[in-house]
């Protein structure tokens, strides 16, 4: 499987319901299914110099192996910006509060109580 990333900045990796409105911002956007796919472009986007800023799927996030997942989120460039998926997104305030503060925590590292 080949990389199909151009030398860009901002790359998205979303699945295909959700790439033609990023695209539309003209980001770089890989519109992907399988996990593996993902896992595979994500080690080629840790690669590339000039890749600053990685959008995530959730969805996708939540499937990386461990180590994958490790590499991102101590990764400084790229640097790694999850995209909430609100499709298994429950809809309690209590839900809503663990999700805030489960963001906030894998941005700066530290947890903090939401209320």
């Amino acid at each position: 499987m080949e990389t199909v990333i151009e030398n860009q900045g901002l790359i998205a990796i979303v699945p295909p319901d959700v790439g033609p409105g990023l695209r539309l911002s003209g980001m770089n956007v890989l519109e992907l299914v399988s996990i593996n796919e993902v896992s595979h472009q994500i080690e080629s986007i840790l690669d590339l110099q000039s890749a600053s800023v990685l959008i995530l799927a959730e969805r996708f996030y939540s499937k990386l192996s461990e180590r994958l997942r490790d590499q991102l989120d101590d990764s400084v460039s790229p640097m790694l910006v999850t995209l909430p998926d609100t499709v298994n997104f429950e809809q309690t305030e209590e839900d809503h509060k663990k999700y805030v503060s489960d963001l906030i925590k894998r941005a700066i590292g530290f947890q903090i109580k939401v209320n």
